[in-house]
């Protein structure tokens, strides 16, 4: 609408609160009580109650000039719902009209002829009949339904109720988002394009719930024993290799000492060495393949480290080895 149209339907507008009947471009427009049952009426000869609701109706007009249709709806439904006249919804449906809000305009539309009945002149009821036939073709009926009862339903983040719902709800033609919200659950949202004059039905889906149980987890039970006996089985295998090689050299020496001349004393001594270090080597030869063998049965049956890493043991003698697990 342009600028000059829109001023002049605001005049239309505000002469809908007058307390007389007038003309303005050759039409008759509405004219709402000087008062509401059970006011006191204010200085002047109008309530109080009537002078707040032509404040607000008369904020509407100014936004409504300025076309800002949003600020003019508000103080509208403002001032109806201090003085609830049938006249006010004809301009409510007018402004909601031109928001391109099908199925308000259509309501306000009907609730304005039920309400006004016989105190509407014939020619403004056959211009609102004429709209609501219009109307028909720009909204449409929606059954909205949800594969879980009781959720809240949206359309275009305005709630309508909650599921499931027995009647349909009439929506304007357009795009428009569907929602539904239960607690515990992500919002089912579906976009539909709706077509006028065309009832759907639109099912929300809610996905599964999801298991937000807390598991507590498992105690780190710290290094097992079969890596304390594998370092062990490294060590002495490093030691057995060394001693070994030790002993090795000793008997080289003692061959030596065979192949030429030398002392008896020195040679039992040379004997007395390598005995004690091939002793030495095989102890520790031993206790490798011992801790060896603790380690692999360790590996393969690793269910209860802490048990075995208490009852697990070696043991030294002087010349012998046990182990006990």
């Amino acid at each position: 609408m342009s600028r000059k149209p829109r001023i002049v339907a605001a005049v239309m507008l505000a002469l809908t609160l007058g307390s007389a009947r007038v003309h303005a471009q050759d039409a008759e427009p509405e004219v709402a009580p000087d008062s509401i049952d059970g006011a006191a009426p204010a200085e002047g000869g109008e309530s109080e109650t009537t002078l707040r609701a032509r404040e607000h109706f008369k904020k509407g007009v100014d936004y409504y000039a300025e076309g800002d249709l949003t600020a003019a709806m508000v103080e509208l439904k403002r001032a109806y719902e201090i003085e609830p006249s049938f006249r006010l919804l004809y301009n409510l449906a007018q402004v909601a009209y031109e928001q391109r809000d099908y199925a308000a305009a259509e309501r306000y539309f009907k609730d304005y002829l039920d309400q006004g009945k016989t105190q509407i002149e014939i020619e403004r009821r056959i211009e609102v009949e004429r709209e609501l036939e219009r109307l028909k073709g720009r909204v449409a009926d929606i059954y909205l339904r949800t594969n879980v009862g009781g959720a809240q339903l949206f359309i275009d983040d305005h709630p309508i109720g909650t599921e499931p719902m027995e009647k349909p709800v009439r929506v304007s033609v357009g795009r428009r988002t569907m929602r539904a919200e239960l607690p515990g659950r992500a919002p089912a949202t579906r976009v539909v394009e709706v077509v006028g004059g065309e009832p759907q039905r639109i099912e929300l889906s809610f996905a599964a719930p999801v298991d937000l149980t807390y598991e507590e987890p498992a105690a780190d039970s710290g290094p097992s024993a079969a890596l304390f006996t594998g370092i062990a089985t490294g060590v002495l295998a490093l030691g057995t290799t060394g001693m070994a090689i030790w002993t090795a050299s000793e008997q080289s020496e003692y061959d030596d000492a065979v192949d030429r001349e030398t002392s008896r004393a020195e040679l039992d001594d040379l004997s007395d060495s390598v005995q004690q270090k091939a002793l030495i080597t095989d102890v520790l030869l031993g206790a490798t393949i011992v801790t060896g063998t603790i380690t692999l049965i360790l590996a393969l049956t690793d269910d209860a480290p802490e048990e075995r890493a208490a009852s697990s043991a070696l043991t030294f003698g002087p010349s012998s080895i046990g182990a006990r697990f």
